[in-house]
């Protein structure tokens, strides 16, 4: 019969290629002036299967217009890097009451730059928390940012 040709001639069945895990994910989200707390997510798989590695990026701002801002988690190298920054990577008119950046599953942070005006925020600018896992503005944030990057080298894959 004409199925039991089809089924001698079609080609054996493939097992599914495994997909690589993404190297990086990014979101491009509204910050609005509106003095809401707002968060945003991302997550990547780890390179080992351990599952997903994220970053949190929860900020309230107030002043200026709605902006286009970035979230992007990299993995490369052994480390994440999370990066929150103006879309077009101009200079941000908004005035942050608040920001809080962490990775989970919780990691500390081995690298944190602040931006303002093309110039890097002294440390004094924030405070990492619960080990170094959490970055938060200091008392004496001047509530102005374009950009923050955290850094960590990840033990996820070791979980």
């Amino acid at each position: 019969s004409f199925l039991s040709f089809l089924f001698l001639f079609s080609p054996a069945p493939t097992s599914p290629t495994p997909r690589k895990p993404r190297p990086k994910a990014e979101e491009v989200f509204e910050a609005k002036p509106s003095g809401t707390p707002s968060e945003v997510v991302l997550h990547l798989e780890s390179p080992d299967d351990h599952g997903p590695f994220s970053c949190v990026f929860s900020f309230t701002t107030v002043g200026g217009t709605n902006e286009k801002w970035k979230l992007t988690l990299e993995h490369k190298d052994g480390h994440y890097d999370c990066t929150a920054a103006r879309a077009d990577g101009g200079r941000s008119y908004l005035f942050f009451q608040r920001f809080f950046m962490h990775f989970f599953p919780k990691e500390p942070m081995t690298g944190v730059e602040i931006m303002k005006n093309g110039k890097l925020l002294p440390e004094t600018a924030y405070v990492l928390e619960k080990n170094g896992a959490l970055l938060q503005p200091s008392a004496t944030f001047g509530n102005e940012l374009d950009s923050i990057k955290v850094s960590t080298t990840s033990n996820h894959a070791e979980l």
